[in-house]
């Protein structure tokens, strides 16, 4: 029997499917799925990715199961042994695998490979470095190729110390800023710096601190994630205390009602990340909140609370600012308002996702 999730990437949806006990298949595209993967293989390996795409993860330990020729797993297990951040030419692969003249089956076996970032086909480039052909695109190989570039530039003791001691943090908050929240937020952060040429260390650093200071509420969140970022010494290992002092202002700015542009372009790679405007995960994230902190509300309490709080901040006039340009938050607020407007289509989404958060709260407290 096989089982399929799609999860949303900074590239797109990714479409997993695991049979018995192994991934299958990962394929670009897809409706990301508004639950939770729905078995414990694919919410690791959904985990997994999201760690990879948010530079904490530099190698996968996933059961795989491609379905190929005994030459293409040859092939398949070669492109695994290649490390993070490195490439191999085609040449350098068909002369792993014993066939020196082979490249053309190599190009095809990579090609075919039916689990690509898993099984890094990615990282196979052309004698003369050029990018080749590849199943999302060649556009998406380079930047598989740029983020695995910009990973390679930070520490991989201060990636550990991100994983193992702050991101934990974000298990105890309401789940519309839980782990996975942080961890698209890292991402898209990343991707930012990759575009605007910033350091990737500080971008993931700030990422990660940005919504700590919700473990004392949410009123003054911001300046309190700035206060335990610039009070974390371990950070003075990898910063500067000038460095250290632009991240603090950093997480401070992003809260998205500051009336004042963020201080530096690490407040705008923070604020534009945490900016995931996605109509579905926006709405989720609003019903969740409000089921974690007003209880006592009935289903039509929390509609009018979601209405309020999308009218203020995404609508026409509302408080939300974009701060970089062109971004693609920028096209999907225009959606949004769309949505907002149609109050029967926002009506219909709103009762199926609070059907979703209302089932899983039940069967979390059983």
């Amino acid at each position: 029997m096989t089982h399929r999730h799609t999860l949303r990437s900074p590239l797109g949806p990714l479409t997993l499917t695991a049979a018995d006990r192994a991934l299958v298949r990962l394929d670009f595209g897809g409706t990301p799925d508004t639950d939770a993967p729905p078995t414990p293989l694919l919410r690791e390996a959904a985990r997994q990715i999201d760690e990879y795409f948010a530079g904490l993860r530099r190698q996968f330990s996933l059961p795989l199961a491609p379905d190929g020729t005994p030459f293409r797993q040859e092939v398949w297990r070669a492109l695994e042994a290649i490390p993070h951040g490195a490439t191999r030419s085609y040449a350098q692969i068909a002369a792993q695998v014993g066939r020196p003249r082979a490249c053309r089956a190599v190009g095809a076996a990579n090609h075919r490979n039916p689990l690509p970032i898993l099984i890094p086909c990615h990282r196979v480039v052309g004698s003369d470095g050029t990018l080749t052909g590849y199943a999302g695109g060649v556009d998406t190989k380079r930047r598989l190729l740029a983020l695995e570039g910009a990973v390679a530039a930070i520490p991989a003791e201060l990636a550990d110390y991100l994983a193992g001691e702050i991101l934990p943090r974000y298990a105890s908050f309401d789940r519309g800023h839980g782990t996975d929240h942080a961890l698209a937020v890292a991402a898209r952060s990343l991707d930012l710096a990759i575009g605007l040429g910033a350091d990737p260390a500080t971008a993931l650093a700030v990422a990660l601190y940005h919504d700590t200071g919700l473990a004392y509420g949410r009123e003054r969140h911001h300046l309190d994630s700035g206060r335990i970022l610039a009070a974390d010494a371990t950070l003075r290992r990898w910063f500067t205390p000038e460095r250290i002092d632009t991240m603090r202002k950093a997480a401070e700015d992003h809260r998205a009602s500051s009336e004042r542009a963020p201080r530096s372009l690490y407040g705008r790679i923070v604020a534009e990340a945490d900016r995931q405007i996605d109509p579905a995960t926006i709405l989720r994230r609003t019903i969740q909140y409000g089921l974690a902190h007003t209880p006592g509300l009935d289903r039509e309490g929390h509609y009018a609370r979601t209405l309020d709080h999308l009218e203020r901040k995404y609508a026409e006039g509302g408080y939300l600012r974009l701060w970089i340009a062109g971004s693609e938050n920028a096209r999907r607020l225009d959606a949004l308002r769309r949505l907002i407007a149609d109050r029967e289509r926002l009506r219909a989404l709103f009762d199926a996702l609070y059907e979703q958060e209302t089932a899983c709260g039940a069967a979390m407290n059983e």
